[in-house]
């Protein structure tokens, strides 16, 4: 148990610190690929419709995460009412319907940019800004109306050990005089008697099907014929003296980058179905119930936890080291954030000195001499 504990804090400690280091990203993302440079794509449109929603599903992760550290860390004894509140009807529902939602915009983009290289002629059609917000709009009605009943398979209870007892009859009796002791009512979560029902097993199922399997499948499969006829394109680019250079070198790195994603999506996923709740008993458990009460299905759940929270952080580490128009904007982006000092250089009788622009120099160049740009960050002297 006292392992079990260690290994709690730890993960969700991590998890916590993953989830503000993930949602950062995930906010300059959001500050990149809305830039003037970029929005006008419809690539960069589903991936600013990724980086929402993994934001999302990181701030809804981070309150819980935090709250579990505490009292493995023995900080806090148990979960509050608010806190066991936040679990059932926040974040189960919304955590889960937005990391669904990240999965299909990743399938999305992967066809969408396979239209665009095998299928010139279609992507004339589908390859557009406004194709892309439609598509992106679908996703989020069909994957927020199919997680509605997260909403109903857990509840709040008051947990039943002896402080928590002795607590509630003293908080019940006397009202807000023992705030100390009331402040110790421990409340848990729990599965509600329609989380048993077979319909909820067979949404179960049916859940990871549409959530897991099918879009691994269209990953996998469209990826790799992604990857095949991006190589088929290359070679027929290099025989076409006629091609567009800049145009298509940058084309071509938003594929590659695109590919390198969503091969990582996929080890994600399988790592994430492996673990998940239902698929972990049957392939570990035997199917046996009795698996969810064991250590074993604990760190499996952790370790599920922490690889789908790692999945929602780390795209921003692939658009800055695959990307150089991604690079280009937040080097555009710190510019304007952080400037500074341009300096203007002046020759004077054969001898150079520097004025730092937007300020005054004292020294007196002389009445026949003045300064005159010779470039965008330089100044010659005239006489």
């Amino acid at each position: 148990m006292g392992d079990m504990r260690t290994v709690s804090t730890v993960v969700y400690g991590c998890i916590t610190c993953l989830s503000v280091l993930g949602i950062t990203c995930n906010i300059l993302n959001l500050l990149i690929l809305t830039r003037k440079g970029l929005r006008g794509h419809s690539t960069y449109t589903y991936l600013t419709g990724l980086a929402i929603s993994d934001a999302l599903t990181l701030i809804f992760v981070l309150p819980l995460a935090f709250s579990r550290f505490l009292i493995f860390l023995g900080v806090k004894h148990c979960l509050s009412h608010s806190q066991a509140f936040y679990e059932v009807y926040f974040f189960m529902p919304f955590s889960n319907s937005f990391s669904a939602l990240s999965i299909w915009i990743a399938s999305a983009v992967t066809i969408e940019r396979f239209i665009f290289i095998s299928l010139p002629v279609k992507s004339k059609t589908y390859c557009k800004v406004q194709v892309a917000c439609v598509v992106l709009f679908i996703l989020f009605v069909s994957t927020t109306l199919y997680h509605l009943p997260y909403f109903f398979t857990r509840e709040v209870f008051l947990h039943e050990d002896e402080n928590a007892t002795l607590a509630s009859n003293i908080c019940d009796d006397n009202g807000p005089t023992v705030t100390e002791l009331c402040e110790e009512r421990c409340y848990d979560v729990t599965y509600t008697a329609y989380s048993s029902r077979k319909s909820y097993q067979v949404y179960r199922w049916i859940r990871m099907l549409f959530v897991q399997i099918i879009p691994w499948i269209l990953l996998l499969v469209f990826n790799l014929l992604l990857l095949y006829n991006f190589r088929k394109s290359r070679k027929m680019s290099r025989t076409n003296i006629n091609s567009s250079g800049n145009f298509k070198e940058a084309e071509n790195r938003l594929t590659v980058m695109l590919i390198a994603i969503v091969f990582e999506s996929l080890i994600f996923d399988v790592s994430i179905a492996l673990t998940d709740h239902v698929s972990s008993a049957f392939f570990f458990g035997g199917g046996d119930k009795g698996f969810y009460n064991t250590d074993t299905y604990e760190k499996l759940t952790l370790a599920e936890n922490f690889i789908e929270t790692l999945s929602h952080s780390v795209n921003f580490i692939f658009y800055c080291a695959l990307n150089k128009n991604f690079v280009r904007e937040v080097q555009k982006l710190c510019s304007c954030c952080f400037p500074t000092q341009t300096t203007a250089s002046c020759t004077v009788n054969g001898g150079a000195f520097t004025t730092p622009r937007n300020s005054i120099d004292l020294r007196p160049l002389g009445k026949h001499h003045t300064c005159a740009p010779a470039s965008s960050n330089s100044f010659k002297c005239k006489q």
